[in-house]
């Protein structure tokens, strides 16, 4: 069986598939958490509420007097908290993270031009710590997923049908520049770059 080199063993996620598969994993995470929150975080009935606030109030005024009372009622109701209030708090505090992230994902995706979004995603940390594409850094890591009719599925899982190399470095290190001259130096590339290869 023949195939061309051209054809490779993986195809590249484009920044917008990254971005589309990322965005929808971290909704997931978050609508995950919500649900966590809302469980542990029960919401009472207003009038449950008002009453349980109409007492405290009595008991303020039952307690203290003049600037005394004024004083401590004006505290209370600067840190009262409907249960509704409450709740939509502990889930903003808790899935912070993840909108900033969320909300850093959709400006890419709607202020980027097609050309951009079509270019390979190159990312190494998980979803929720995305910061960014890390096209200029140093040590990139390319997203790919398997293409299928690269392989021949007639062979035996045992039998090898790719090779891969992995070379990274930081151009800024000397010893490791160095060692990086070496390789190409060293490697016949061509050889690996035939346009026919059988298998």
């Amino acid at each position: 069986m023949t195939r061309q080199c051209e054809q490779l063993p993986y195809t590249p996620i484009t920044r917008k598939e990254y971005l589309q598969e990322a965005r929808a994993e971290l909704t997931n995470i978050k609508n995950g958490i919500i649900e966590k929150i809302k469980l542990r975080t029960p919401v009472r009935s207003a009038a449950i509420q008002e009453a349980e606030k109409k007492a405290a109030i009595d008991e303020l005024n039952h307690s203290y007097s003049g600037a005394d009372l004024e004083v401590r009622t004006r505290l209370f109701l600067r840190n009262y908290q409907p249960d509704e209030a409450y709740l939509q708090g502990s889930i903003e505090k808790a899935t912070a993270s993840l909108d900033q992230t969320l909300r850093l994902m959709d400006n890419l995706a709607s202020r980027s031009t097609s050309a951009e979004l079509n270019k390979p995603a190159m990312v190494s940390v998980e979803a929720a710590s995305f910061r960014g594409f890390e096209d200029n850094a140093a040590d990139r890591n390319m997203l790919v997923r398997m293409n299928p009719a690269y392989f021949n599925a007639n062979l035996s899982s045992e039998k090898a049908q790719l090779f891969l190399v992995s070379w990274s470095y930081d151009p800024a290190a000397t010893t490791t520049a160095g060692i990086d001259c070496q390789i190409r130096e060293n490697i016949d590339f061509r050889q690996l770059q035939e346009c026919w290869v059988s298998r």
